[in-house]
């Protein structure tokens, strides 16, 4: 009898059994011990599990796969429980209310996980010894939770709220299963950074077994939970392209990140794993919106999520990640991993540098064109404007510069990338500048331009308004401008009355805030023509302004001839 490895014409692990006549060497028959049985399952539809057959018995027992074995805890909390066993090589029903439904998801998942370190990766096993763990379901009643144990070299799913939901989606089970990887690798201690790091490998690798899948019931996506409804509301448990969505996890890294669950501290990681694999900004995938920030503001281009799987097992697996790596330590263990896979420079290891930096972890490598980012600009229509785009670049040679989107009127200098021009036309406008170095190397950067209407400067009042002895009279200027008033406010008062002493003149804003331009000083010289310069810049400049005059004193009248205000 020859026993014959390898795969089956669909993918299936092999393991034909062949005997043959001894003197003459022809076969006398043959038989395939790896099974391939049905799960219909709760969150995958129906799939194809690896089963075995012993005697008019099927148990879920993947021969193919390290001998990966699946049991049913019935509720309990400690042993290894029954294994799945049926008359018929038919499991689940896609209904939690079926024992084995549960049994044939969290048998898929890690059908999948090992599927996925063995062919992407070329790992036989969590150990590389080709022996797999085994799976428990149903454990304790309506547990919330699945978790992996070292001391039994299994991974275990709870049924989740009320029983009905239990927690063996393909992301859940491929997240625990690496668990176990992580402990006979990197081995993060589960507190602290460490903590953190050891939760988003295994949402990490969950996601890119998700991926690897390509099941259409379950498609690959960077959400973590979204099957297993543990929110009660749909919401997946958490988000990779923007942590925070989920109500605690962080987005970047900061100096108290270690004193948080490690759920929670596990968000910059997975957020970096984001940007390595998609980049930052808006994008949809398998129909899933995501839009990823950036801790800098600063677009971080993607590597894409083969390259960046790569990395992080590299670095887990080849002893760059330890039980006391930080988020630091992190960073330069996947950079360690990049220079090996892809070169120290080349452009994925400055994206994997620049993807840290995205989460506020390391500096950024500049490669070729660097654009200083330009704030949002405002000007008005009929306005001079002069804009200096700043840029460098890491190679030789004169720069080119280019916009699109200025407002009409402005034009950029290809060899200076100055601004300038003046504004035509009111609104806004979308602005890039792309600068390009000798090596046709390009930068960018984006902003907005906006063009108001062109705002009146000067307000005046030329009606006269009699000045009565004892009383006091007042000259408004309504002003509709936008903004605050200047500092710088000036007054321009032409007051005809003879002995000026008599007078108290001030300047009244919009919200009655008084402003005194002359108190009774003057003595008896006539009129006061004169500018008065007002710190004016708490005020809003639009509504009415007033000109108050009152005389004080009896016997010499006048009358307010004009005044103006110049903002």
């Amino acid at each position: 009898e020859t026993v014959v490895g390898g795969l089956q014409d669909d993918g299936t692990p092999s393991e034909l059994h062949v005997v043959t006549d001894a003197k003459t060497g022809a076969k006398i028959t043959q038989w395939q011990a790896i099974e391939t049985g049905t799960g219909n399952t709760m969150y995958s539809g129906q799939v194809t599990l690896g089963t075995s057959q012993s005697g008019s018995n099927y148990t879920l027992t993947d021969a193919g796969r390290g001998n990966h074995k699946t049991y049913d805890l019935n509720g309990g909390s400690s042993g290894t429980g029954s294994l799945f066993t049926n008359t018929t090589d038919v499991w689940g029903n896609g209904a939690a209310s079926n024992r084995a439904t549960a049994g044939a998801d969290a048998h898929y998942g890690a059908q999948l996980t090992w599927d996925y370190y063995k062919n992407v990766h070329g790992r036989n096993g969590l150990r590389n010894d080709g022996v797999a763990p085994y799976s428990r379901v149903h454990y304790g009643n309506a547990y919330v939770n699945a978790f992996w144990d070292d001391s039994c070299f299994c991974m275990t799913y709870g049924d989740g709220t009320s029983n009905t939901h239990p927690l063996t989606s393909i992301d859940v089970a491929a997240h625990e299963m690496t668990h176990g990887l992580t402990s006979v690798t990197g081995n993060m201690t589960y507190s602290g950074e460490p903590g953190g790091l050891n939760e988003a490998t295994s949402d990490i690798m969950a996601a890119n077994v998700e991926f690897y899948a390509n099941n259409p019931q379950d498609v690959g996506d960077y959400l973590v939970g979204e099957k297993i409804d543990i929110n009660g509301d749909g919401t997946p448990l958490r988000y990779m392209d923007k942590p925070s969505k989920d109500g605690g996890s962080k987005d970047a890294w900061y100096s108290g990140i270690g004193s948080i669950d490690v759920h929670y501290s596990s968000g910059p990681a997975n957020h970096v794993y984001y940007l390595m694999s998609e980049g930052s900004g808006a994008k949809v995938i398998n129909g899933v919106s995501y839009n990823s920030p950036t801790s800098d503001n600063l677009p971080v281009t993607a590597i894409g999520r083969d390259a960046a799987a790569k990395i992080w097992f590299r670095a887990l697996t080849v002893g760059y990640f330890k039980s006391n790596t930080n988020y630091a330590a992190a960073r330069t263990a996947t950079l360690q991993a990049a220079a090996d896979l892809y070169g120290q420079g080349s452009t994925t290891y400055n994206n994997v540098a620049n993807a840290w930096a995205g989460i506020n972890v390391g500096a950024r490598i500049v490669s070729g064109v660097s654009v200083t980012p330009i704030a949002n600009q405002t000007t008005q229509v009929n306005t001079a404007v002069s804009l200096q785009v700043q840029a460098t670049s890491t190679n030789p040679g004169a720069l080119s510069y280019a916009a699109t989107g200025l407002p009409a009127g402005l034009s950029i200098n290809s060899s200076t990338g100055l601004i300038s021009g003046t504004a035509t036309t009111a609104g806004t406008s979308n602005v890039t500048v792309t600068v390009t170095d000798s090596q046709s190397k390009t930068g960018t950067t984006s902003f907005t331009w906006t063009v108001g209407t062109s705002q009146q400067n000067v307000f005046e009042n030329t009606n006269d308004y009699a000045i009565a002895d004892n009383s006091t009279v007042e000259s408004p200027i309504v002003v509709t401008r936008t903004g605050n008033a200047p500092s710088t406010l000036k007054v321009d008062v032409n007051i005809i009355h003879t002995y000026v002493g008599d007078l108290v003149v001030d300047l009244v804003a919009p919200d009655g805030s008084v402003y005194n331009l002359r108190n009774r000083t003057g003595g008896s010289a006539d009129n006061i023509i004169q500018q008065f310069t007002v710190n004016a810049s708490s005020e809003v400049a639009q509504g009415t302004w007033k000109l108050r005059v009152r005389d004080a004193a009896t016997l010499d009248t006048g009358k307010i001839d004009s005044w103006k205000l110049t903002f």
